[in-house]
């Protein structure tokens, strides 16, 4: 990886110098922060803050600030302590729109109260973010400035409008308190917005709505355990609006719901509007709130490393690592060992450690969604991209369907991988299944439009099962059952037995007429000297080569292709994965403990 330093803070940090007056030391091994103070003024005053170092045991409210830094420096500097001091334009705008006219307020503001020049207090104040935010009195949410849209024709009933809708969620969230469920609140504030006229206004009080949703806020990685970590419901911000996240979240949720009722006549017809892009934007949204609200009311034991980052997926850092720091202070680690932010990691290192998380307290099962698809430019021109290493950049939201191994199992899992110093070598305990001695690596395939193709393939299928696996008494039913998987087993068995064991040409010709669906998908055919056959799981990626090994790691039976390094006993690059007769999705099992031997992967 490149060795220039990814800033954590890089968009939006303060300029002040290490050197500044205002960063005396702090004790962060005993959980010592600081705190900022924002001293009284009127809006368009000079910013004045003072730095109050807080021990751990010392009783201080304060409310922590969650917001996004922006990129652009503010022309008006503040003052810390006296001397100026540079910070970013949304932090200028946030500090005016919060600060009280009469009496200072106590806030946490990762930026001010981080010396972001020192590598080793950043790295320690980090691992204390879940204890800063769950301690604070109160979160505040700041999305920046109201916003007016190009369609804006009288700007201040525009706002007045839009806090009327706010205003509209609050009364509903108020007066319906006695519904515990989010189902009841939304199904009356569908109801509520359902029985007001489709107004322009309305609608264009929506759109300010999810162009505020669709701001920066929502898409940054740290805001999620920022929120999710809020004792109380945090405060949202939005210029000189302010509104409980729960008025805001129903707004868009019942909004969403009580458009989807609108009948089709009722949304056309409405002067002035496109309502199915409106439509289409909402869904997003809610869906974005959506997901940010069931992670705060998730239940701590289920926040798994892995569970968390598949829905936050969406979200994005300047510095790629933070894509896992970011989510420690609320991560549960039931067997592996916790990882602990550390900024002089590399990216490369940062993923190998969550990669054993993974592998140790859910399942190696993530290597049959996206194997080794990490860019290798993410870790520089000169880095080599470990085999093992997974991917986090796209992972499946739906549910898993295995079942979670139990927490004998992950112990023992725990005791059989572990990492070389540099993070390049995962050795593992594994069980010798195979040598492959034969592959038939198969294009893409062809559509009927690409007859020449399709039969040269089905002949390559044909002299492959004559010249190869008749000899290592492969049948053409099982043949045919690996082949024809996700097919019905019940048609065309008895054609493809007759045909294969007939002439090429009678063979190609009921393969074309199947519309070449019997043929290996552009995923290699392979067999192994032990007799078993078996199809590369994934489609894409390194070849599989006559010499590779197929082996079951990490516990499991899945069969992985592994490739032995040239002169270096025992080690191996993963290649693929196998499906093999027997082993089809979601029926891996874990292996019982029995002797097994060590495998080194690169």
């Amino acid at each position: 990886m490149n060795d220039t330093f990814l800033n954590r803070y890089g968009q939006g940090r303060t300029l002040a110098s290490s050197h500044h007056p205002a960063y005396s030391s702090i004790d962060s091994e005993n959980r010592d922060i600081r705190l900022l103070e924002l001293c009284p003024a009127l809006y368009d005053d000079t910013i004045q803050l003072r730095l109050r170092p807080k021990k751990a045991n010392e009783k201080t409210d304060y409310e922590a600030l969650s917001y996004t830094w922006g990129t652009t420096t503010s022309p008006r500097e503040a003052l810390l302590s006296g001397t100026p001091i540079s910070v970013t334009e949304s932090l200028d705008l946030c500090l005016r729109r919060l600060r009280y006219a009469d009496r200072s307020r106590i806030l946490w503001v990762d930026a001010l109260c981080i010396n972001q020049d020192d590598i080793q207090e950043r790295s320690k104040q980090v691992q204390l973010m879940a204890m800063i935010y769950s301690s604070a009195k109160n979160v505040l949410i700041w999305l920046g400035e109201w916003v007016p849209s190009a369609t804006c024709v009288d700007q201040e009933r525009c706002e007045k409008d839009f806090s009327k809708l706010l205003a509209k969620s609050r009364r509903i969230n108020s007066v319906f308190a006695a519904y515990s469920s989010s189902a009841g609140f939304l199904r009356k504030t569908s109801q509520f917005l359902m029985s007001s006229a489709l107004t322009p206004e309305l609608y264009h009080s929506l759109g300010h709505l999810l162009d505020i949703i669709l701001g920066p806020w929502f898409r940054r990685i740290w805001v999620i355990q920022e929120f999710v970590l809020a004792k109380k419901d945090p405060v949202v911000h939005i210029g000189l609006h302010c509104a409980r996240w729960q008025d805001l979240f129903y707004a868009i949720q019942g909004s969403y719901y009580a458009l989807q009722n609108k009948s089709y006549s009722e949304k056309t017809r409405t002067p002035g509007l496109d309502f199915f892009d409106l439509y289409l934007e909402i869904q997003i949204c809610a869906l974005s709130i959506w997901t940010l609200n069931m992670m705060r009311n998730e239940g701590e034991k289920n926040r798994s490393l892995s569970w968390l980052l598949r829905h936050s997926y969406h979200s994005e850092a300047t510095d790629p690592r933070d894509n896992v720091y970011g989510l420690l202070g609320i991560c549960h680690f039931s067997e592996a060992d916790p990882i602990v932010p550390d900024y002089t990691k590399s990216l490369l290192q940062v993923l190998a450690e969550a990669t054993v998380v993974e592998i140790i307290e859910e399942s190696p099962e993530h290597y049959l969604t996206y194997f080794n698809s990490v860019p290798h430019e993410a870790f520089g021109p000169n880095v080599r991209t470990p085999s093992w290493i997974m991917s986090y950049a796209r992972i499946d939201l739906e549910d898993r369907e295995y079942k979670k191994p139990s927490l004998k199992s992950r112990e023992r899992r725990h005791g059989s991988i572990r990492l070389s110093e540099d993070h390049q070598t995962l050795f593992t305990q594994g069980r010798y299944v195979g040598t492959i001695s034969a592959v038939l690596s198969c294009p893409y395939t062809p559509n009927n439009k690409e007859i020449d193709d399709a039969r040269s393939m089905a002949a390559k299928v044909y002299g492959f099962y004559h010249k190869m696996l008749k000899a290592s008494n492969i049948t053409p039913q099982r043949l045919y059952k690996m082949l024809a998987y996700n097919h019905r087993l019940d048609r065309g068995l008895y054609d493809f037995v007759t045909c294969l064991l007939g002439t090429e040409d009678g063979f190609v010709d009921m393969v074309v007429e199947n519309g070449t669906k019997l043929l290996a998908d552009h995923r290699s055919l392979m067999i192994t000297q032990e007799g078993d056959l078996a199809l590369a799981w994934h489609e894409s990626g390194i070849e599989v080569k006559v010499g590779d090994i197929v082996a079951n790691l990490f516990g499991y039976n899945i069969p992985f292709i592994l490739r032995p390094i040239e002169f270096r006993a025992s080690v191996y690059r993963m290649v693929n994965v196998a499906s093999s007769e027997g082993h089809r999705s979601h029926s891996w099992l874990q292996l019982e403990a029995e002797q097994m031997d060590e495998y080194a992967i690169e």
